[in-house]
């Protein structure tokens, strides 16, 4: 939570500084670029952040199954 926090505040700078500075078109596009690499790195830290729990509960799941298969190979095999 506290990492988005801090992106969006960097974000909301580097656009108010883009906002004061009118030096040209060369300079709103590099300002423009470098919001739009720290924006797709946010999305790809939060992706990276809900998928993790998401495929260790499938990992588990699919552990849990195996276990129960093995255990009724055993149980049918008797």
């Amino acid at each position: 939570m506290m990492m988005t926090l801090s992106i969006i505040y960097a974000l909301a700078m580097a656009m108010t500084l883009a906002a004061c500075s009118g030096s040209g078109q060369e300079k709103k596009e590099t300002i423009s670029k470098t919001i739009d690499r720290q924006t797709t790195q946010a999305a790809e830290r939060i992706e990276k952040k809900i998928r993790t729990p998401l495929q260790k509960a499938r990992d588990t799941r699919h552990l849990g199954e195996q276990r129960t298969d093995a255990i009724d190979r055993a149980v049918s095999g008797q």
